[in-house]
């Protein structure tokens, strides 16, 4: 049974501001210096963020294993810690997403068996990663597709 909801963060719970931006978030990031608005640069996937926030409310741990390290930006962090249990860095703890080993790291991390993880992300290769660790995928491709689908694997409304 799934009990856990780990969500990548780069293009699916966030995205930059300026849709010809191409490259990654964590990128774009290490580019901004001094004092700036983060969300003058990224914005929040809102619909998926409530469902996250519902999820939580209707007892599934909700968490984050995302590359980087834009989340520790106070003004986002501030966003995401009230709903996240978790917020796991492949980079702080030198793993690597394409990899099975980083999902069976994450879920010994959360003290569940990989069964009982979902796992979002975007990209094709760490859902496979989790799937081959053992760990529910979902492979992010909009947001009301990717609701209906996370809301039917567990089981809610």
């Amino acid at each position: 049974m799934i009990t856990t909801l780990v969500s990548d963060l780069s293009y699916v719970l966030l995205f930059p501001k300026d849709k010809n931006y191409q490259g990654t978030l964590n990128g774009l990031y290490k580019t901004l210096t001094g004092s700036y608005n983060f969300f003058d640069y990224y914005q929040l996937n809102q619909p998926l963020f409530e469902a996250y926030q519902e999820f939580k409310e209707q007892g599934t741990s909700v968490n984050i294993f995302t590359s980087g390290s834009l989340q520790e930006n106070a003004q986002v962090n501030q966003v995401l810690e009230p709903v996240f249990e978790n917020i796991y860095s492949a980079e702080k703890l030198n793993l690597n997403k394409s990899e099975p080993e980083a999902y069976r790291k994450v879920a010994q991390l959360l003290g569940k068996s990989p069964e009982e993880i979902l796992f979002v992300d975007d990209q094709l290769a760490n859902v496979e990663a989790a799937r081959e660790a053992g760990m529910e995928i979902v492979y992010y491709t909009s947001p009301k597709e990717t609701v209906a689908i996370l809301k039917q694997k567990l089981g809610i409304g």
